[in-house]
């Protein structure tokens, strides 16, 4: 097993293009999830252009037809995890720099807000996640912060979406 990306402070393996076994392939979407649910924890602004890249070299996860605003939507090619639920969905959207790179689109000033997005099969009461936000004295949230809530995308009619935005 060898290391070829970093997302959320967490070393995501990068196998062989076809994992040698079962349980290498197991290790690769749990330690995949794991660095998901850090960045969805939303304690700092996501990156989801790493995160999505590096979950597509990896071969974790698979672009659909699905897609808005600039933010692709992927679907896991095998059994990743968040939050002892089921990923159905993976979403975002990034600026890098004063460009906006593969796999997202458009440019700013009609582009979506920073964020990374994962749709969950299971209910919001059933998924162990607390959102996460700093409000200053105004009542606004101040910089990172999280939602959870039922799935209302027009790709998932049910389920939970957990979304981290960067502040």
């Amino acid at each position: 097993m060898r290391f070829a990306g970093v997302f959320a402070a967490v070393l995501v393996p990068i196998l062989a293009a076809n994992p040698s076994s079962a349980e290498d392939k197991a290790t690769l979407f749990a330690s995949t999830g794991k660095a998901l649910e850090d960045q969805l924890a939303c304690l700092k602004p996501p990156k989801p252009a790493s995160a999505i890249r590096v979950m597509m070299k990896n071969g974790i996860i698979a672009k659909t037809t699905f897609g808005a605003d600039g933010s692709p939507v992927f679907r896991p090619i095998g059994d990743l995890q968040v939050f002892g639920a089921k990923v159905l969905f993976v979403t975002g959207w990034e600026m890098e720099g004063d460009r906006v790179r593969e796999p997202f689109w458009r440019g700013p000033g009609t582009a979506p807000p920073l964020f990374l997005s994962v749709v969950v099969d299971a209910l919001p009461a059933n998924v162990p996640y607390r959102e996460h936000v700093v409000r200053g004295s105004d009542g606004v949230a101040v910089g990172s912060f999280s939602s959870v809530e039922a799935t209302r995308e027009y790709y998932a009619k049910s389920g939970t979406t957990i979304t981290c935005y960067g502040g």
